[in-house]
């Protein structure tokens, strides 16, 4: 009479067939990443003080930064503005100084070279 399998037993039996399954697959090098240094100017994005766009980074993981290109007025996305770290706000907004003057979102600009 056969016996019962335990949970332990059907364990072991699906992690051995995983293994021989990976094991049997052939190996992909890896693509070698292509370095190219790349410069602030190459990575702007032109956008129009019309077009506001929404602007997020994260770490794909708990952290976020959001904004809007020129002016955070979008009434839905307002909630996310700042940086935000597991839930918390770290900060919702920001002002650059420069030589003693802060600098206005709004009227910003992408400076072609």
């Amino acid at each position: 009479m056969p016996m019962p399998r335990t949970l332990s037993a059907w364990a072991c039996i699906a992690a051995s067939q995983l293994l021989a399954a990976c094991h049997s697959m052939p190996e992909q090098p890896a693509a070698p990443p292509t370095a190219h240094a790349a410069s602030l100017d190459s990575l702007a994005i032109p956008v129009s003080a019309e077009a506001n766009r929404a602007v997020s980074f994260t770490n794909k993981r708990s952290a976020f930064y959001y904004t809007q290109t020129h002016r955070n007025d979008h009434p839905e996305h307002a909630f996310f503005r700042g940086f935000n770290i597991a839930g918390r706000r770290i900060f919702s907004d920001y002002q650059l100084v420069v030589a003693g003057t802060a600098l206005d979102p709004q009227g910003a600009t992408a400076i072609a070279s």
